[in-house]
This record gives structure tokens, C-alpha cells and sequence, in this order.
């Protein structure tokens, strides 16, 4: 049963490990594969017992399989594994997904009371290659599974390991030698990969990775750092355009193409028709190699008036080219903050009268983190009923912010301006809601147009802590935003707490096809967009329905993409959090704030 949405963080690191002294270099992921006899499994099948010797390997999983076919539901199954003397049992995790919360891996010591007051339990996803070391010479695994909904399951590798070989993290947690600096986190506190001598990709808080697993989607870094800045900016090496621009740096993928050779190469067809017009080149160049935004907070782009004047002069050569349609929305550039040259600073989806939105003039970029600084999210606000906060909203104009249609009348006032739930700042603002606007077609039963207008009983001071986002006008978001974050005081887990301190996560666009798919099919391309990671982990929860999913737009300022509104739980493999289409309603959102102003209340 899908649910309203608000936001929690998941990171389930599996831990245990290290020593002092001098760490060896990174290792490569993937030593794993040789080192296993696999012809040599027990099964889920009922109660096992497993006498190892030193050197012995067995391979247990959830379930016996040829495929990638999910475990059965309604299993309990036991595993007692036994090391000799002066031995401990080591667990290296091959594959890891259970159904979040409901299918639970328990484990303890000993050989009795199997099941009673168990030390530890897993659940979700866990990266492969994270290792577990017993406490004494015998443990216990019990897996559980409940009577819906299942997934791939899990395979480890056992061994056992001469107590004299274990190391020690710094909190006291067992590993062994091979995982320090291997790229894959076992300690709690990280300290098995801090201070390692990185080859290849030092994360912001000092963990090495592989180059090839920054900007993958995937948060290898724990506190997002390798996944922030995607895609990453680097120097251009293309003669022609660095001369027509003022700025050397790109990133790749952009809008327009996917690597920096498919750009000059790209170059080299569309310069045959260089004569449509004389800028043509030069907003070519603009566009197959686009400013980097890092470090700033807007980026200059061919005028509006100037893109439409080339696509009429160009277009047809352009298609004649057998290039495909033109690939411009010019509609989605400004004519504000001439430059003179042709190019213009002003943003894409502002509706707030203000010509600065998407801004955050207090906000330098900080990589990573799980908790927002002051000043970071400017748009954020705080629905709030006499019992608290009830629902996340997005200023867009001072007089108007978002939210989602499942949340109306739960509240009658928004503050804006505050990091945390339990004390004001100075810029602190709070204000009445005058009127909540449904989506006409909002359907309740299925959360379909979950889209709300709050007009605002005082209008918001615009300051440095107090801004509107940008709306998202392209409908080809996966193309033209990036560096999508969720934002919220949700839950920071399924049936958890509400948080304190504005919290945020980096998430990806999810591909529609992929994510309907998930959903069995009952999503609508118009009005949804997906967001988080299909192996979870990382969603929006119940406490920030209609908070933002915002995004980096080509402009350099953000963007509102989505108002949080569904998902099939928290963070659960395979279901990642469902929001409300922006792009497609941005005319009813214009609509409903002229009617407004018609009326003589804006």
C-alpha cells in the first residue's frame, strides 16, 4: 500500500575493523571472486550446523537458485556456525537485499537460546564485500522472512580467522588486515579507510574510492561527497570554443552530450552551417560545452530572444544536417542581465516577480553531510498546525509556496527562515495561510495531481535567508538538472523520529519506465517523477509530504523538480520516492496565482 511521503536517511553500513600504525595502500574491489569454493552450499532449507577447521570455506544464502529469482516468503531459517579454539567466525557479504523492515537477518553468539535477545539484526541492502567477525567461537544467523514481498537475498562466504589476526577499529569493532583501504567502509566510524594512502579519489571525509565510483549514482563516500559535484567540471581542451567563451571549465554528461569527444565531435558536423547565423557557433559551443555551476549561483546563457532568432534562422539546416529535431529550448533561457554579447543571467522559472530565484546568497558549497547549514535551503518551509510540523513546503514568489495535496487543512500556518524545529533564528518568519488551492483533479485515493497553492496571509521577506526557488520548466529533467537533493524534517526512518535539524540527501532521477515498473504500473509520466535509488537506502518519508525535490538547473540556481508525495514505505529496495511533476503544472501554478491577484488579494 503506497503511502504519503516525508524523508529519512538510511545508510546501513555493516561494520567491524582496525589498527594503528601505518595503513597500506587502496585495494581494488573484486578480490573476492577466486577465493571461494561455491560447489560447497547449505541452503535455507531448516536448521544447520557448520563445523569449520582452519582454512575451510562454506557458502550459505537464503535460498538455492540458478537465477535472480527472490527468496520464498514466510522462511525461518537457522544456521549455527562453529570455529575451533582460539578462532573466530568471519561473515564477507557477496550479495545483501532484503525487504526493508519486514524480511530481517538476526545473529548472536553462542549455540543456545537461538533467537532470544539476538546482538544484531540486517535488513535493506548492504554493499558486497562489507565483513562481520563474531564475538566468541560459535555464533548463530537466524533469517526471517514475512508473507509478502520479497527479494534477491543474500550469499555469504564464511571463514574463520585466529583470534591473534583480529584488528581493531576505533571503536573496538574486529576486522581483519585485507580491510583497511579497501574502498568498502566495515568500521562504524569509518577508521577503517580514513587516513589511507589514496590512490585514486579522496572522499571529503579522507575514505579513498576508485575513480570509476565517483559520480556512479552510488553514495560510496557515506557522506555523499563523491556524488555531489556530478557530473564532475573539468578544462575543455577544444580550441574554437574556448575562444567564442569566457570560461574554460564544463561537465560531462550535459544536456547535450554525454562525453567531451561526442562534443567536439558534435562540433565539427553543426560548423557546415555556421553561415545560418553569426552566433549561431558560438551559442553551439555554449551548449555542447556549458558553464560548471560549482561556485556559483547563476550562469550566463544565450538571451531568449537570441536563441529563437537562431533557431528560425538555423533550424531547418540544423534538421537538414540528419541531426535529429532541434535540440533547444530556447523557451527555458531569459532575456534579464544582458551582457551585450548575447548572453543573459537571468533565470529559468521565475515566478516570483524578483529575477532572483533559485538563489542562496549566504551558501557556500559545502560537499557531503547529512545535517543542512543555515542558509543552505532558503526555500524551505515548515507547515505547522498547533501540534507542530505537519508537512514541508516551497516558497516560490513571497507571497506563495507549494506543497502536496494530501496535505491540506492539516495546518494553518508556514514559518520560513529556520534550521531546526526547536528554535528560531533571526531571519525566522511565520505567517497564516490565507488560502489552500487543491489541484481540481486530486484524487485522494490515488494521490494523482497532488499539487497545492498556499497563499501566504503576510507577504515573506526576501532576504539571504528567506528565498524563492526556481519552478522546473523543461520536461526533460533527467537532461537539464542535476545534483537533485530531498529536504525535509521527515522521518529519518520507517516508524522513526521526526528531525530536529533540516536534513537533506543526494538522490538521482529515476527512469520513468523503470520506476512505473516498480509502482506495477500505476504511475502517470504527466504528473509523477521518481527520485532516490532503486536499491534504497535513501527516500523521503512520512513528515515531509510536499517538502522539495530540488535540482541544479542549467542556469546555475535550483530548481523545484518535485513536491514529495508517495512511496511504497521508507527507503525500500526497488521503490524509491514518487513526486509530484512540476514541470507539467507550472501554467495552473501561474493560473492560480493571477486569479488571486485578479481577486485583489496578492
Amino acid at each position: 500500500m503506497a503511502q504519503p511521503a516525508g524523508f529519512v536517511l538510511l545508510l546501513i553500513v555493516a561494520c567491524l575493523v582496525l589498527c594503528s600504525g601505518e595503513r597500506p595502500p587502496k585495494r581494488k574491489p573484486g578480490r573476492y571472486d577466486a577465493l571461494f569454493d561455491r560447489s560447497r552450499i547449505v541452503s535455507c532449507s531448516g536448521n544447520e550446523t557448520i563445523s569449520l577447521s582452519a582454512g575451510d570455506y562454506e557458502w550459505i544464502s537464503s535460498h538455492e537458485t540458478d537465477d535472480d529469482a527472490p527468496y520464498p516468503n514466510d522462511l525461518q531459517c537457522v544456521w549455527i556456525i562453529e570455529a575451533p579454539n582460539n578462532y573466530r567466525v568471519t561473515i564477507l557479504v557477496e550479495y545483501f537485499a532484503l525487504e526493508f523492515d519486514y524480511d530481517i537477518l538476526y545473529f548472536g553468539s553462542g549455540d543456545e537460546n537461538i533467537g532470544d535477545d539476538p546482538e544484531g539484526e540486517l535488513t535493506g541492502t548492504i554493499r558486497r564485500g562489507t565483513r562481520f567477525i563474531s564475538d566468541g567461537r560459535t555464533m548463530w544467523i537466524a533469517f526471517v522472512t514475512d508473507d509478502s514481498v520479497r527479494d534477491l537475498g543474500f550469499g555469504f562466504n564464511i571463514t574463520v580467522v585466529h583470534k591473534s589476526d583480529i584488528i581493531r577499529c576505533d571503536n573496538d569493532q574486529g576486522i581483519i588486515e585485507d580491510d583497511l583501504c579497501d574502498g568498502i567502509v566495515n568500521c562504524e566510524d569509518l577508521s577503517d579507510e580514513t587516513d589511507c594512502d589514496c590512490e585514486e579519489y579522496t572522499c571529503e571525509n579522507n575514505i579513498c574510492i576508485a575513480d570509476d565510483q565517483v559520480c556512479d549514482g552510488v553514495n560510496d563516500c557515506i557522506d555523499f561527497s563523491d556524488e555531489t559535484d556530478c557530473p564532475n567540471c573539468r578544462k575543455f581542451n577544444h580550441r574554437q570554443c574556448a575562444a567564442r567563451l569566457d570560461y574554460k571549465r564544463s561537465y560531462f554528461p550535459n544536456a547535450m552530450v554525454t562525453t567531451h569527444r561526442k562534443g567536439k565531435r558534435e562540433y565539427r558536423i553543426v560548423r557546415r552551417i555556421a553561415n545560418c547565423h553569426e552566433m549561431f557557433l558560438t551559442a553551439a559551443c555554449s551548449m555542447l560545452f556549458p558553464q560548471c555551476t560549482a561556485g556559483t549561483t547563476t550562469v550566463a546563457r544565450i538571451c531568449k530572444s537570441l536563441c529563437y532568432e537562431i533557431e528560425e534562422s538555423c533550424r531547418g539546416d540544423f534538421e537538414n544536417l540528419e541531426m535529429g529535431d532541434w535540440p533547444v529550448e530556447c523557451e527555458m533561457h531569459s532575456d534579464e542581465n544582458p551582457d551585450g554579447e548575447g548572453f543573459c543571467d537571468g533565470p529559468e522559472g521565475d515566478y516570483s516577480g524578483l529575477g532572483t530565484c533559485g538563489e542562496r546568497p549566504t551558501y557556500s558549497r559545502i560537499v557531503g553531510g547529512v545535517d543542512a547549514i543555515y542558509g543552505e535551503w532558503p526555500f524551505i518551509g515548515s507547515l505547522r498546525s498547533r501540534g507542530g510540523h505537519v508537512c514541508g513546503a516551497t516558497l516560490i514568489n513571497p507571497g506563495w509556496a507549494v506543497t502536496a495535496a494530501h496535505c491540506l487543512y492539516a495546518f494553518n500556518r508556514i514559518t520560513l527562515g529556520d534550521l531546526q524545529l526547536d528554535s528560531e533564528t533571526s531571519a525566522s518568519f511565520t505567517t497564516n495561510i490565507a488560502d489552500q488551492i487543491g489541484h481540481e483533479w486530486y484524487d485522494d485515493d490515488s494521490t494523482d495531481y497532488d499539487y497545492a497553492m498556499l497563499r501566504l496571509e503576510e507577504r515573506a521577506p526576501i532576504g539571504n535567508y528567506i528565498q524563492p526557488a526556481c519552478l522546473a520548466e523543461s520536461h526533460r529533467e533527467h537532461e537539464s538538472y542535476r545534483n537533485c537533493y530531498i529536504v525535509g524534517w521527515g522521518l529519518t526512518a520507517e516508524d522513526g523520529d521526526i528531525a530536529n535539524t533540516v536534513q537533506k540527501a543526494h538522490v538521482k532521477l529515476i527512469d520513468f519506465d523503470e520506476c512505473n515498473a516498480a509502482y506495477d504500473f500505476e504511475l502517470n509520466e504527466r504528473i509523477h517523477i521518481c527520485a532516490g535509488y532503486m536499491v534504497g537506502g535513501i527516500d523521503t518519508c512520512q513528515g515531509d509530504s510536499g517538502g522539495p525535490l530540488i535540482c541544479e538547473g542549467v542556469d546555475g540556481r535550483q530548481h523545484l523538480v518535485g513536491a514529495t508525495s508517495f512511496g511504497y514505505g521508507c527507503a525500500r529496495r526497488g521503490s524509491p520516492g514518487v513526486y509530484a511533476r512540476i514541470s507539467s503544472m507550472t501554467e495552473w501554478m501561474q493560473d492560480v496565482m493571477d486569479r488571486y491577484a485578479e481577486d485583489g488579494d496578492d
